[in-house]
């Protein structure tokens, strides 16, 4: 029976390494060089998550405005307006749930890995708790990679700041 599982997670190892082999393929030809070398710029971006949101966002261009994009994913808040009061309340959840996911994991691992990130991020946790504070990371990053990309410059400490 170990044996068995030993083959498995051999058999599982080398299609890793050949979808992998493939993805790299894939981002590194000519159409989409230039969009992988910016997302990949980014802390907690590497090559699935640069090849998912590729995928999931399409042209960055094609958004107008970096509050656009935030509503395409679903990471702007929902707002409840009656009368003369607005409150705003939990993420919209209107875009692509994959998109939202990878970014919420990029925005994790750029949480522990840049310095720029942390320092918004525990601002943010002060007053809205440290889920909620990844989550307006993560739309801080897809805002900052649509400005990126429009701009066609890699990511800076800058524009976390």
């Amino acid at each position: 029976m170990l044996w068995h599982c030993v083959d498995q997670l051999a058999l599982t190892e080398r299609q890793i390494d050949q979808a992998e082999r493939e993805l790299h393929n894939i981002v590194g030809s000519e159409p989409f060089r230039d969009s992988y070398r910016i997302l990949t710029s980014f802390p907690g971006v590497a090559m699935v998550r640069a090849a998912t949101i590729m995928a999931e966002v399409g042209d960055f261009k094609r958004f107008t405005h970096r509050k656009a994009i935030g509503r395409f994913a679903g990471l702007n808040p929902t707002v409840y307006a009656s009368g003369g009061s607005n409150r705003t309340g939990h993420i919209a959840k209107a875009g692509s749930p994959n998109l939202r996911w990878i970014l919420q994991q990029a925005a994790w691992t750029a949480c522990r890995t840049d310095d720029h990130v942390k320092g918004l991020f525990l601002r943010i946790q002060k007053r809205a708790g440290r889920k909620a504070a990844a989550v307006a990371i993560a739309r801080k990053m897809l805002t900052w990679m649509w400005y990126a990309m429009v701009k066609g410059e890699t990511y800076n400490s800058r524009m976390a700041a």
